[in-house]
């Protein structure tokens, strides 16, 4: 099946009860853009930009002239530094000062006469002449029949990153973009410009993913060729995102089929600036392998297109492979550009920079579009979030996105997001913000957003509800205050300015405040009931009965229903709304996502977020059981549920972690930590059922250790330490107090993931312990590989 070829950014004009300050006297249909006669392409492509955004928004176009009109009319002139003074006189109007010489994609504003009625935005070069007339969008107040330039005042910019890029992969993998046709990518592209934006990243048809996608309007290639020169068409630049895939490319044969296979995809585009391989995620091809290949793909690559870059990143590379990294960027390769700080790095950027030759410029791929099992997961993300929204949810985060931008870019030339969609459309625009000013706030990018996608009246209403989506997300999820406040600001929104509800943007933050909602009364609800059921069988036990076992499963025995919860209907409408404006895929069979766990969370607004599905089937069989075995299972439910020991930890819960070194920071802090990070077992058996505390993990990432400390413990006494793991690991080593323990392994279907620790008299000679972990060092891959969930130190009964 594939998709319409419907216009899927449609303009939404959102009718507002607003007074504005029109720049001149005269009726909105006297105004006019002034171009010189001389002006080139993109100077022309600017002002019909222009035109057409101020069209969309106030229903009336400004047209396009060369000639100053004898009317008390606003005059826009857009044009080049260059042919600004021709244009200026022509009009009898003084030149203002503008800096003349400037950096590359700069551009000045003025505003002239003494009525205001000349607003002149000229640009650097052409491409200052788009992001010029970007700021000036984002500043202008426009609704149906006026426009108001209140916001406006002079200014000279230039932008403080020179690659400022995000990556829109045309692949069934995606959320999004496999829907969309090329007037859909068009709007989006001219959006992202409007905001800086200067790199656009492609993915060819070959890469980690299916071939093709239910959705797709067109075949791959031939999107691919269409985007190159959409992308041409708008004089930004063009990267390709081009894994090395193939087993070997030592092999002759083998290099010569990937060098053929690339060379046709470079030979087929119109404009390539420049490819990024990444050398994992996916790939794993030795460096110097790699090098060999690349310098092949460079000569390729340079007989259609003489000037484009070439960038590489180590992701996913050991210790060792690193080492020949670093030594083969020494020996300065002719073809290489730079190289990319991405996902599955070893080194922190500090450290990568440090490594890297000061002649190398480094460009940062940073992932903006997962919450989880990725760069910069969300700190201490509530398990019940986690579980249902997933690690691809609508996601907006300006406090954190600001922390990793402003921590982590200082060593960069720019970057070139990674995006799986739109779900982190937000996110996309603070990038782009700051690349071009980092002083900017995130009030700032994000009022501005507002003013151009939503309504100019907006920014305060709606800057407060957005921030508040972000912090739904801090703490607890049972207990934010955050959450039912930002969904009544959203729905009170909705209500005033009912054109909102099909502008998909707000849709977008609507639906993320329903579904937050939802979770946070399912989590009340069902941990409510689950309380319940555990004061039963703890107030009777040991002696439980069927009477009171039965009392305890009525307790919990209401399962969640979407179909009858109002929050949960709310979250399915605007699901299918969202596939009819934007393709964006949030249930599998309904939309076609590719999968649950790449966004399609509308799937799985009922998934197990306590452990009532997991206490029903261990009381249905203590239920058929007696004596010492059901007095067993029910001692298992509570130990498991609800543990009365002080030292046991259920880690893998942000706020349950006592005992680990250094303190996790406080639950509603957005500070981020790179190497200890809290995550999900999402994905189970269809017939398995586990306790939350089985479901979630602490986890550290590549060589950094894992400590815990016990303190006030029973002096010279023999302990044992019982440890749950979320995956097996073989080659694992404990050490107590600094000494080596072995562990006795409780054999799974899954492997070694219980052990228990026998920790001698003689280490508790000072009545503390401090456990420390750590795998063996320089391993490469996703560096997630120690995985704790529970832990309980007891005395040895023996």
């Amino acid at each position: 099946m594939r998709a319409p070829h419907l216009l899927l950014f449609a303009p939404v004009i959102v009718s507002l009860s607003l007074v504005a300050i029109p720049v001149a006297a005269q009726r909105l249909t006297d105004n006019r853009i002034i171009l010189s006669p001389l002006a080139d392409a993109h100077e022309r492509l600017a002002a019909q930009v222009l035109s057409e955004e101020v069209s969309k928004r106030t229903h009336i176009a400004w047209p396009i002239s060369s000639e100053v009109a004898n009317t008390n009319s606003l005059h826009v002139i857009v044009t080049t530094k260059s042919h600004l003074a021709g244009i200026l006189a022509a009009g009898h109007l003084a030149m203002p000062h503008v800096p003349m010489t400037a950096k590359p994609e700069g551009f000045s504003i003025r505003v002239l006469g003494k009525d205001k009625r000349f607003v002149v935005i000229a640009g650097n070069d052409a491409r200052g002449v788009l992001f010029g007339v970007g700021y000036f969008l984002r500043h202008l107040d426009m609704k149906p029949q006026a426009v108001s330039l209140e916001n406006l005042f002079d200014t000279d910019q230039e932008p403080e990153y020179s690659v400022r890029g995000h990556q829109l992969g045309y692949r069934p993998k995606n959320n999004t973009y496999d829907g969309w046709n090329v007037q859909a990518f068009d709007q989006y592209i001219r959006d992202l410009i409007l905001f800086g934006t200067n790199t656009i990243e492609l993915i060819p048809p070959h890469s980690d993913d299916a071939a093709m996608s239910p959705l797709f309007p067109e075949p791959p290639m031939e999107m691919m060729v269409k985007l190159s020169a959409l992308i041409n068409h708008y004089g930004i630049s063009c990267s390709i995102w081009f894994p090395a895939m193939e087993k070997d490319y030592s092999d002759p044969a083998q290099l010569e089929r990937s060098i053929h296979e690339w060379s046709s995809v470079f030979s087929s585009l119109p404009q390539v600036d420049a490819i990024f391989v990444p050398g994992g995620d996916p790939g794993h091809t030795a460096p110097k392998v790699l090098f060999h290949f690349l310098e092949r793909v460079g000569v390729e690559l340079h007989k259609y297109h003489p000037h484009a870059e070439m960038w590489v990143s180590p992701q996913a590379f050991s210790e060792e492979w690193l080492t020949q990294f670093y030594s083969l960027l020494r020996d300065r390769p002719s073809w290489l550009t730079g190289v990319v700080y991405g996902s599955e790095m070893r080194p922190t950027p500090a450290e990568f920079r440090a490594q890297v030759p000061s002649f190398i410029p480094i460009r940062f791929y940073p992932d903006i579009a997962h919450t989880a099992s990725s760069e910069q997961p969300v700190p201490n993300w509530d398990p019940a979030f986690a579980l249902t929204e997933g690690r691809e949810p609508i996601n907006p985060r300006p406090v954190d996105e600001g922390l990793i931008f402003h921590s982590d870019l200082k060593t960069s030339i720019g970057f070139v997001t990674y995006s799986e969609g739109v779900n982190d459309d937000i996110n996309k625009f603070l990038w782009s913000g700051w690349g071009w000013d980092s002083k900017q706030t995130a009030d700032d990018i994000l009022a501005q957003y507002i003013r151009l996608f939503l309504a100019p009246a907006l920014p305060d209403e709606l800057l407060a509800p957005i921030h508040g989506l972000e912090e739904n997300w801090r703490g607890s999820a049972r207990n934010n205050p955050s959450i039912e406040p930002s969904l009544a600001a959203f729905q009170v929104l909705a209500s005033k300015y009912p054109g909102l509800k099909t502008n998909w943007r707000f849709q977008q933050l609507l639906y993320r405040a329903y579904y937050d909602t939802y979770v946070q009364h399912r989590l009340r609800s069902e941990s409510s009931a689950q309380e319940e059921a555990i004061q039963i069988l703890r107030s009777a036990y040991p002696s439980n009965t069927n009477e009171n076992i039965a009392a305890a499963e009525a307790a919990i025995e209401t399962p969640p229903q979407c179909s009858v919860s109002n929050l949960c209907q709310q979250i399915q409408k605007l699901a299918d709304d969202l596939f009819t404006s934007i393709h964006m895929q949030l249930t599998v069979t309904r939309h076609h996502a590719s999968s649950v766990d790449r966004g399609a969370n509308a799937d799985s607004v009922d998934e197990p977020i306590t452990d009532r599905l997991w206490i029903l089937g261990k009381l249905k069989n203590a239920e058929v059981i007696s004596g010492a075995d059901r007095t067993a299972a029910i001692k298992e439910i509570l130990d498991t549920v609800a543990p009365t020991s002080t030292l046991y930890d259920d880690v893998g819960q942000p706020g349950h972690q006592a005992h680990i070194l250094p303190q996790p920071p406080a639950l509603d802090s957005p500070v981020l930590n790179e190497r200890i990070y809290s995550g999900v077992i999402k994905s189970l058996q269809s017939d398995q059922v586990l306790p939350i505390s089985k479901r979630t993990y602490l986890g550290s990432l590549y060589d950094a250790p894992m400590k815990m400390k016990y303190h006030t413990l029973k002096k010279s006494t023999n302990y044992l330490f019982h440890v749950t793991y979320a995956k097996d690991i073989t080659d694992l080593k404990l050490t107590v107090n600094h000494i080596p323990v072995k562990g006795t392994c409780h054999v799974s279907s899954d492997g070694c993931l219980e052990m228990t620790y026998s920790i001698p008299a003689n280490l508790t000679s000072l009545g503390e312990l401090e456990f420390e972990w750590r795998l063996p060092e320089g391993r490469g891959g996703h560096g997630r590989a120690l995985q704790i969930t529970t832990t309980e130190l007891v005395e040895d009964p023996q």
